[in-house]
């Protein structure tokens, strides 16, 4: 049948089983926003900046495991998209950005919002493809997902120009799980003997020798990585866990891949993680690290991380190994292939001696409670109890976001989004409009663009004194759901909770002190 090629997008979605979309319209899009009002069983949110829509729908991608997608007009449109699309590209996520461009004929000639937005994102994509032929769009749309969730996942940047979206062709519906065998993706994945577009196949004898490392191994210890989430390997590591018996630290990129709850969990590792982690790292003689990239926050001194013990690194990208640790050993292969190929091959084993010793140590910040302060564990394990146990929590970056990852435990995959100060409440609010409760952990009103009347998810804020009063000149009207403000003074010591405002005047009205992590008077949250 013979279609526009806006409505050859719109049908190359459908394929895809696409079911959300974040945006913002513009000129050269504007086909291709008409095709979508025709396309009922598309949810399009719109945000109010391509900048917004970009980390939405990486949050969407992040939290849902399907991969996001995202509309931007030409010129200013596409440029506000870059810092999305680094951000997905440098946590993994499966995000497919799609832009409108000038006319074919006005390419080059610095035409009025033209930009080379495919040249400018090409160091923080996977690709990035500019269609000048309405011929070659289905052709296109279809490698462009194929190559975002395949093998390390990524964003991938589509720049249709408007000619196209208006130009017709004949196209043919190709189900799913045709794509791979049809077209020019076919033929890429045929001539092809690496490529982004294959998975990694883990060597066998890769996986032997491991088998043998961990027989021979007293003292193992387990990283849980970012590889294991995006992977949804979360079921077999939990089995790898208790299979070698094995005390587990977490990443803030691996945070739900294994339960925080877990009783081998030690929680965080590295410049903000927990004794227990840290000194588990010190003193295993076999660390096995899965789809973890050893950040500066992980491993404060290369040369001297887990110094006693034999370093193994598995991961789906070969270019992670030995970039920042120096291991014994590697194994290349998505997270959830080599952990099913591990379990097929290991006994059961116990080290209660060594696991006694690890978790004799705390898995959690300590601080010193009494009854005129609050502690930041007092204050999330009160927002804890309140929320369903399956929110999704977006935190921006800083200490606050260090505290909700030590002491709110995250159970599966894509509960935590952690993002900053710019991206929080469009990741949070992805999530909302896919009807799943989740909430926000901000740090002070100063920086405070989520609480702007915006906002849609619950939002918890913890503000120092002097910016408390400022917060109604933030919060419109228009908030559909409760932000709750908790206190500091400078020394980071919570002082008091509030839980409720009046608008009209710029006052707090106390709700009430924590105390034993129990609410006295009014309920923190209402």
């Amino acid at each position: 049948m013979k279609l526009t090629g806006a409505r050859i997008l719109m049908e190359c979605l459908r394929e895809q089983k696409v079911d959300t979309i974040f945006g913002y319209p513009g000129g050269t899009i504007l086909n291709v926003y008409d095709a979508l009002y025709d396309c009922k069983e598309i949810t399009h949110i719109l945000t109010s900046h391509e900048q917004g829509a970009a980390h939405a729908a990486d949050g969407y991608a992040r939290s849902t495991g399907k991969v996001g997608v995202c509309f931007a007009t030409s010129g200013p449109g596409a440029t506000n998209l870059t810092t999305g699309i680094a951000t997905a590209y440098m946590d993994s996520s499966s995000v497919v950005f799609i832009s409108c461009n000038v006319p074919q004929n006005l390419i080059g000639r610095d035409a009025f919002q033209e930009v080379d937005i495919t040249g400018i994102t090409m160091p923080i994509t996977k690709s990035t493809y500019l269609v000048r032929d309405v011929t070659k769009l289905a052709d296109t749309v279809r490698e462009a997902f194929a190559l975002a969730r395949s093998g390390r996942p990524g964003p991938v940047v589509i720049d249709i120009t408007r000619d196209v979206t208006s130009a017709e062709c004949d196209y043919e519906p190709l189900p799913l799980e045709q794509h791979a065998a049809s077209g020019h993706l076919a033929s890429l994945i045929r001539r092809a003997y690496t490529s982004s577009l294959k998975m990694p196949e883990a060597d066998l004898d890769d996986v032997e020798k491991l088998v043998e490392m961990i027989a021979e191994s007293k003292k193992p210890m387990l990283i849980c990585g970012g590889g294991v989430v995006r992977s949804r390997a979360h079921e077999e590591f939990r089995q790898f866990v208790r299979r070698i018996d094995a005390p587990v630290a977490i990443t803030v990129m691996g945070g739900g891949g294994v339960s925080g709850r877990d009783v081998m969990t030690t929680g965080m590792i590295g410049m903000h993680g927990s004794v227990a982690s840290n000194m588990a790292c010190d003193n295993c003689d076999l660390l096995i690290a899965v789809g973890c990239r050893f950040s500066d926050r992980v491993a404060l001194k290369p040369e001297t991380f887990a110094h006693q013990a034999k370093i193994v690194h598995i991961d789906i990208d070969r270019a992670e190994i030995n970039k920042n640790v120096q291991t014994d050993h590697h194994i290349i292969g998505d997270a959830k292939q080599v952990l099913n190929l591990l379990l097929e091959r290991l006994p059961q084993y116990e080290h209660k001696e060594w696991k006694d010793f690890v978790l004799s140590f705390p898995r959690e910040t300590e601080y010193g409670e009494s009854e005129s302060v609050l502690t930041p564990k007092q204050v999330l394990s009160a927002i804890a109890r309140k929320c369903p146990q399956d929110s999704i929590v977006a935190t921006d970056v800083g200490q606050h976001q260090m505290w909700a990852i030590q002491h709110l435990h995250f159970d599966y995959p894509g509960q935590l989004l952690t993002v900053d100060i710019r991206r929080q409440r469009h990741m949070a609010d992805a999530v909302e409009n896919i009807q799943h409760r989740a909430f926000i952990i901000k740090f002070d009103f100063k920086q405070c663009a989520v609480a702007r009347g915006h906002c849609c998810v619950n939002t918890f804020v913890i503000a120092q004194q002097q910016f408390c009063a400022r917060f109604w000149r933030f919060r419109g009207a228009n908030m559909r759901k409760n932000a709750f403000v908790v206190e500091h003074p400078f020394n980071q010591h919570f002082n008091l909770a509030a839980a409720g405002f009046t608008p009209k005047q710029a006052r707090r009205d106390h709700a009430g002190i924590i105390k034993n992590q129990k609410i006295a008077g009014v309920e923190l949250i209402k």
